[in-house]
């Protein structure tokens, strides 16, 4: 998470969401030329369940770049 002075701390995601601690995220769009390739959230998922979202997301693990990050879930997917 990031806190008031702009410091990053580790905190566990769900307790990042639960507390709504501003926290580092990763956004990934894959297009294939004007399509883009969506998913839809399980409908369990504790927020935004069912609904249609970006090609997937994550949060980077401490120490890992933005890159990398996305690297590993394009990778999980």
């Amino acid at each position: 998470a990031i806190d008031a002075d702009g410091r990053f701390f580790p905190i566990e995601k769900l307790a990042a969401h639960r507390r709504g601690a501003l926290h580092q995220a990763v956004s990934v769009f894959v297009f294939c030329g004007d399509a883009l390739l969506m998913q839809r959230r399980a409908f369990g998922k504790y927020h935004s369940g069912g609904l249609w979202a970006n090609t997937c997301c994550s949060h980077p693990a401490w120490g890992e770049s933005t890159a990398d990050s996305a690297q590993r879930r394009l990778h999980e997917e």
